[in-house]
């Protein structure tokens, strides 16, 4: 029996790149892009440290069309864990550059983004290594948390939250 997929593609046919990053730039010191960051969340999960260098990204852009938790959401994702995520500095480059594409209307755009950028993805036990960070717009202001990969509460699929991963290599 086939899964039902959680996730539809919405940016098929479109270019839609994050430039190169120098992974100097963290989110939870972010305030030129962020009207408000739960620099708490950030801290718990230990997301303070530099990150790596990136080069020019191109990323696809998701929409959920059924429910699902934060793992059956980026387990539909094109491609393995470790292919999955961006990082912090993509995170903020990407809100910066192509908040056209970020879903308004107090509903999220969530990134996979590894807790530690210079450590290889758990691939079995990805919680391990990787985490939610999610994006609200409201008005014109940018709210910016994070959550753990296994939290387990099911997120309704009609709100049709956005989820933003790099282009899985061929």
């Amino acid at each position: 029996m086939q899964r039902t997929r959680i996730l539809r593609p919405i940016s098929e046919g479109q270019s839609v790149i994050i430039k190169p990053t120098t992974g100097e730039r963290l989110i939870y010191r972010a305030t030129d892009v962020f009207g408000s960051i739960d620099r708490g969340s950030f801290t718990r999960c230990g997301m303070t440290n530099p990150g790596i260098p990136t080069g020019e990204t191109s990323v696809l852009i998701h929409e959920m069309i059924e429910d699902g938790t934060y793992m059956d959401i980026f387990r539909d994702l094109p491609g393995g864990w470790e292919e999955s995520f961006v990082t912090q500095d993509q995170v903020i480059e990407f809100c910066r550059n192509s908040a056209g594409w970020l879903r308004t209307e107090r509903y999220a755009t969530m990134f996979l983004v590894p807790k530690n950028e210079r450590r290889p993805v758990d691939v079995y036990h990805p919680e391990n290594s990787l985490e939610v960070v999610s994006v609200m717009v409201i008005r014109t202001i940018l709210f910016v948390t994070v959550n753990h990969l296994d939290y387990g509460v099911e997120i309704r699929g009609d709100r049709h939250m956005r989820i933003v991963s790099p282009v899985p290599e061929p």
